[in-house]
């Protein structure tokens, strides 16, 4: 059985697995930002997703990345969610080859080869930031080439942490993103707002979220990105944001927006556009939870009247 399994990431199935597929669209909401801040952020280094998996899950990861790494791809610690609340986010250690690995195959629907429970654990910690710039206009990125979702839109601004200490400081590492992929400096941004923590389904992330302006108009912006990090950058009206997302999420607009993307976007939006993108995406078929995270385990919160608190 390890075999056959190791086979699947010989580099000629590689390619024969390669192709599009539609992915779930569901979306979990995490009750985590305060008044703009967020929780207390613990790195637990003495705890490890490799010790939490099965030894041969440990081989085809190992297997997988050898085949697959490229120069720019560092195997730092990408960290895995353990714990969201508005008291505290806890992180453990995992390495990012256990997250592009897992990610490469859960992009193809072949989550079955890992356990369920390895599923389950599997979260990077993953930052996103919706920017709006001078002149209204709400920036979404185009996912370059060689990259997880290639093609797909996203954020403004986002992508998997890769921990090179025994610290984890969100502002600096969101800002690290937007300066590689955009080329706007901190000074060119109002200051890193936090609006909370959401995990897709269509990729095995945990995403910690922002929204911020900045004083550079699009054209600007457009013209100094990082073309090779962002090949196209699409600049949405504020306005027309909601509907954006909707059509490019459920409906036939493309290119299609990942998970990541939609929810760090939303979580701009004012408190009645938010819950409406909600009731239109419900509609869809879209399956949209809110609730708090517990040693890996979801904690769904049922009630209606408390949506307040993840606006």
């Amino acid at each position: 059985m390890l075999s056959l399994i190791l086979d699947l990431t010989d580099s000629k199935h590689l390619k024969i697995l390669d192709f599009n597929i539609l992915m779930s669209k569901d979306l979990f909401f995490y009750n985590t930002s305060q008044n703009g801040s967020h929780p207390k952020v613990i790195y637990d280094t003495s705890r490890n997703v490799l010790n939490k998996i099965k030894v041969w899950e440990n081989i085809l990861i190992k297997k997988h990345w050898n085949l697959v790494k490229q120069p720019l791809l560092f195997n730092g610690d990408s960290c895995c969610l353990w714990e969201a609340s508005k008291e505290k986010l806890i992180y453990i250690g995992m390495p990012f080859m256990v997250y592009n690995t897992v990610s490469y195959f859960q992009e193809r629907e072949i989550c079955d080869i890992f356990t369920k429970k390895t599923m389950k654990i599997v979260h990077a910690l993953a930052l996103g930031c919706c920017i709006e710039s001078s002149d209204g206009i709400i920036l979404v990125q185009e996912r370059g080439k060689g990259l997880l979702a290639e093609g797909k839109l996203d954020a403004s601004s986002t992508g998997v942490a890769n921990i090179r200490g025994k610290e984890i400081n969100l502002e600096k590492i969101m800002l690290r993103k937007i300066k590689e992929e955009l080329n706007l400096r901190k000074e060119d941004l109002e200051p890193l707002i936090f609006t909370g923590n959401h995990e897709p389904c269509d990729y095995p992330s945990s995403m910690c979220t922002f929204k911020t302006k900045t004083n550079k108009e699009f054209r600007k912006i457009n013209g100094e990105r990082n073309k090779n990090r962002v090949p196209k950058l699409y600049g949405i009206p504020k306005n027309e944001l909601p509907g954006f997302l909707i059509d490019h999420y459920v409906g036939e607009a493309e290119p299609q927006i990942i998970g990541d993307g939609i929810a760090t976007l939303m979580r701009s939006l004012e408190p009645e556009q938010f819950k409406e993108v909600i009731k239109e995406l419900r509609k869809k078929g879209v399956n949209i939870k809110f609730g708090i995270v517990k040693n890996r385990k979801f904690f769904e919160d049922e009630l209606k009247s408390s949506w307040h608190k993840y606006l």
